[in-house]
């Protein structure tokens, strides 16, 4: 929570110091895309990261085990 509260005061303070010089609705815009900009790469490598996961061995064994035992409860 500390960390969110960290992030937000800090975003602010950039888009009040950018008031300064320009627009205060291009300002709050600005930061925005930033954070935006910043969103998408978290979001790309995190995807990335998660196409490497393999599955345990163990966990698709099972699984098959699992779909076995259900066909033969079918029928």
């Amino acid at each position: 929570m500390a960390g969110l509260l960290t992030l937000m005061f800090a975003s602010s303070a950039l888009a009040w110091l950018l008031d300064q010089w320009i627009n205060r609705a291009l300002a709050f815009l600005i930061v925005a895309v930033i954070w935006a900009v910043i969103a998408a790469v978290a979001v790309t490598i995190g995807r990335r990261r998660a196409q490497e996961i393999e599955p345990i061995p163990k966990t698709v064994d099972t699984l098959k085990e699992d779909v076995e035992w259900a066909k033969q409860q079918k029928s």
